[in-house]
């Protein structure tokens, strides 16, 4: 890794269900960005560690999008056959122009995304429930799994969001 450069994990997390159903969290940094602070070493690509697993894009029923900033929406556009679930709030946000989130959008809004616009905390599948977890982003999303033999797990959790997903998910 080079001087000075950041190893980062974009937090990428893909939940199979007893039902076969494929939900990717997140699609991680799209590949070859110039990025205008320090160098990024991202993990390895999301794409290849789903080939590993042996799910194609194809494969993904559904794509959890936490938020839009770039790290977390590198390749949504990758799984046009899913159905890609956002916070309402945040999507407008993000779609009226919010310059924090442009350069992602070639990935997010990419044409013939079949977009599920929700509202609030919502039970999406049994046992994986999202929680509106604003602080981070306006309209930012946290997941709660329910695994038969670890329990409950959040996943894609931001630091100024804890306190309210994990009042939630322990209670």
């Amino acid at each position: 890794m080079p001087s000075g450069a950041l190893l980062m994990s974009s937090g990428c997390y893909l939940v199979q269900t007893d039902d076969g159903q494929n939900v990717l969290i997140d699609s991680g940094m799209p590949t070859g960005v110039d990025s205008p602070g320090p160098t990024v070493e991202e993990s390895p690509e999301i794409l290849m560690q789903l080939e590993d697993l042996g799910v194609t894009p194809h494969d993904v029923n559904t794509v959890i999008c936490t938020h839009y900033d770039l790290d977390h929406v590198g390749r949504h556009e990758r799984f046009i056959n899913a159905a890609h679930i956002v916070q309402r709030r945040h999507y407008e946000h993000a779609a009226a122009g919010a310059q924090r989130f442009a350069a992602g959008r070639p990935h997010w809004d990419a044409p013939g995304t079949r977009r599920r616009l929700v509202e609030g905390d919502t039970e999406l599948f049994d046992g994986l429930r999202l929680i509106e977890t604003s602080g981070h982003a306006p309209g930012h999303q946290s997941v709660l799994v329910a695994l038969p033999e670890t329990g409950k797990v959040l996943l894609a959790c931001i630091p100024s969001a804890i306190t309210r997903s994990c009042w939630i998910a322990f209670a």
